[in-house]
């Protein structure tokens, strides 16, 4: 018997997503043991019945919140009630298949440094849609394209395995994030100056839906200000001086293109707020640089 596997997975309002997913969970899992601890950050159409008889019926541990509690917020509660040696994060809009799980343990446990492990992510075309990523210069998420398993700067939070040691050492996901995007992103940065590296593996594959749970509640006004909020937060948290000062042209060039397509009022309130937050970000600055 292996180590104990904590599958955490965020519901909100996406009840046959989630449905969908814990039903591929059961059908598809061979590993042994896991146990699934399912968030609910508010929902409102009829997820609660749902999930309250599947923890009824000992298939799950379930977490009620009153609201939404973002990514990051969601997650960490369910990383406080897990149990296992590993910390599975999956989104309910994703599908498991074969012996993806077994596959996952396997590869965090044949690298001495491994302290993330992420895999392929495919839509349900088929398409590629994530085989590992970087962040350049300007602050911006580039995925890498199809390749063999390899160390890579990121994993997304769709579907990413990390050692219980590991937050252990780092700490959780930064609930500055708040609600979605670049918490992931900052957690394998994290882990990298701590000494573990992030390892991607084509071994195991997941359909992602990718948006599609939530986006009907999701403008592109509202997509362009988080992104743009906490893309600038973590390069306040992780890029070092020189490459703060580098990153100038690029976000200059930013607010030009931002006022031509009369989005400018999204991007300084993205700014502002992380004007406001200086004190705590720069705190957490100190902690994360001072380690690589």
């Amino acid at each position: 018997m292996g180590k104990l596997v904590s599958i955490i997975i965020l519901n909100w309002n996406g009840l046959d997503f989630t449905k969908k997913c814990l039903e591929a969970i059961e059908r598809n899992t061979f590993y042994s043991p896991y146990e699934i601890i399912v968030v609910d950050n508010g929902s409102r159409d009829g997820s609660i019945e749902f999930l309250r008889q599947k923890k009824n019926d000992g298939k799950i541990t379930l977490i009620e919140n009153p609201g939404n509690r973002g990514f990051a917020g969601g997650n960490n509660q369910g990383i406080d009630a897990s149990k296992g040696d590993y910390i599975f994060l999956l989104n309910n809009d994703t599908t498991v298949n074969g012996h993806w799980l077994g596959s996952l343990v396997r590869v965090i446990e044949a690298y001495d440094k491994a302290g993330i492990v992420g895999c392929k992510l495919v839509y349900p075309s088929g398409k590629l849609q994530h085989a590992g990523a970087k962040i350049d210069d300007a602050g911006i998420a580039r995925q890498l394209p199809e390749g063999e398993e390899r160390e890579v700067e990121y994993v997304t939070g769709a579907a990413l395995m990390i050692k219980r040691e590991v937050i252990n050492k780092i700490g959780k996901l930064d609930e500055g994030f708040n609600p979605i995007y670049f918490e992931e992103v900052d957690w394998c940065y994290r882990a990298w100056r701590a000494g573990f590296s992030v390892i991607y593996t084509p071994d195991t594959i997941i359909v992602h839906h990718e948006g599609e749970a939530t986006q009907k509640t999701q403008t592109k006004a509202w997509n362009y200000f988080v992104m743009n909020k906490n893309r600038v937060r973590f390069m306040l948290l992780n890029f070092s001086g020189s490459r703060l000062t580098g990153a100038l042209p690029y976000e200059i060039l930013r607010i030009l293109k931002s006022i031509i397509l009369l989005r400018i009022h999204h991007l300084l309130k993205a700014y502002w707020i992380n004007f406001k937050n200086r004190k705590e970000i720069r705190g957490k600055r100190g902690e994360r640089l001072k380690n690589g």
